[in-house]
């Protein structure tokens, strides 16, 4: 499926450039640039069903994007199960702002936790919980919270919602200077460049810190003097990630 939402491109460029550079012993350099060539026109598709569950009182969000339906799917299972506590977000490159809001204004009263990559608008509503646990995931792709750049240089201007993110974000991450949140915002789209907040900074993408604002992930970055997640208003959990769903039967067909 072709996605032409330019809210969605940079979201899986990033992702191509963590996963080519985490596998960089095994892969070349021109095949990465043609992995992340590859993720802006090649992307997932907007819904991906049996996506959301929900299970001992945790909703949990995988692979897929915050698209329309995911999140429609969400708060009705949100509606259906007020027993529900906790909002994993597992393996989200990204989604779209509008849907995003709709969620995010629901998550005030659930604890959070992400793991693998959490972009763009997964980003924000997990900073929307009451509280963010970032649990990394050791041999695969490192948890990191990505907010990409929203200038449209088509347009020369930011994209939608764009100034309403630097005030949310100053206010939710107060450690992190106004500035600083304007200038990752303010890079181009679409590009892999932002802020990173990783859970684990001994990871070769982190490069020995836990934040970092790149101008092109992740070759081209500047750390950040944040020495401890808590300074963030953010937990770190080695807990194990919830079990997969279970397929369902597949009907026979004659």
């Amino acid at each position: 499926m072709r996605i032409t939402s330019p809210l969605l491109i940079p979201c899986l460029m990033l992702a191509a450039l963590l996963h080519a550079s985490q596998t960089r012993a095994q892969t070349s350099a021109p095949a990465a640039a043609s992995d992340a060539a590859s993720a802006s026109n090649t992307i997932p598709d907007f819904y991906r069903a049996g996506a959301v569950r929900v299970a001992e009182g945790r909703m949990v969000i995988q692979g897929t994007l915050l698209s329309g339906r995911t999140v429609d799917e969400a708060l009705l299972a949100l509606a259906a199960h007020p027993e529900v506590s906790q909002l994993w977000l597992i393996d989200i490159p990204g989604g779209t702002h509008g849907p995003e809001r709709r969620f995010s204004a629901h998550l005030g009263s659930l604890d959070v936790f992400a793991a693998g990559v959490c972009f763009s608008a997964c980003a924000m509503a997990a900073l929307s919980g009451r509280s963010l646990t970032l649990v990394p995931t050791p041999g695969k792709t490192p948890t990191v919270l990505a907010l990409h750049g929203t200038f449209d240089p088509v347009t020369g201007s930011w994209a939608p919602d764009g100034l309403r993110m630097v005030d949310i974000l100053h206010a939710r991450l107060p450690a992190i200077d106004k500035a600083v949140i304007i200038e990752a915002l303010s890079f181009r789209q679409p590009n892999a460049a932002g802020l990173f907040i990783f859970a684990d900074a001994s990871t070769p993408l982190a490069g020995g810190h836990l934040v970092n604002l790149c101008a092109r992930a992740p070759t081209d970055c500047r750390a950040l003097p944040i020495d401890s997640l808590t300074t963030l208003g953010i937990r770190r959990s080695d807990m194990d990630l919830p079990a997969p769903a279970v397929p369902r039967p597949q009907k026979a067909t004659p």
